[in-house]
């Protein structure tokens, strides 16, 4: 991921009481840069994030994503560049020490459940009537009424 893939914001202009504020970001990458041996990864990326901003991160496979929520996160340092969590620097914080901020990362899970029959799978209390008349094949006793 290269600096002209990332947001390139550094403050959020805000309106308050008519006049223009630059207010600090709650989350906030400059310059960060991560490699893991000869490759790149990471080449110069900076972003911010307002409290309450709801934003996505797309690439193709390989273009530093997941890179880059592990170095938010703690889990790899870079090697430039910070990372301020609500003006307070965390770069190089550890993933506990970042976690008890409220920054944290979560995992895809593929398997949820473990893999069953799906005449077990579908057995689940009543939706309708909140009894368990969830045998495959039969009507729910609430919609026989």
């Amino acid at each position: 991921m290269s600096a002209n893939e990332g947001s390139g914001l550094a403050f959020c202009p805000r309106l308050h009481g008519g006049k223009r504020q630059d207010l600090t970001p709650l989350l906030e990458a400059e310059s960060l840069h991560k490699r893991f041996g000869r490759q790149i990864v990471l080449d110069d990326v900076s972003l911010a994030f307002d409290e309450g901003q709801l934003t996505g991160i797309i690439g193709p496979n390989g273009a530093g994503k997941t890179t880059l929520f592990n170095v938010l996160t703690g889990r790899y340092a870079p090697e430039r560049g910070r990372i301020r969590f609500a003006g307070r620097d965390i770069t190089g914080s550890s993933p506990a020490a970042i976690a008890r901020l409220g920054i944290a990362r979560s995992f895809q899970a593929m398997n949820l459940f473990e893999p069953r029959a799906r005449s077990t799978t579908s057995l689940s209390p009543c939706r309708r009537c909140a009894r368990g008349c969830t045998t495959p094949g039969r009507r729910c006793d609430a919609t026989a009424r």
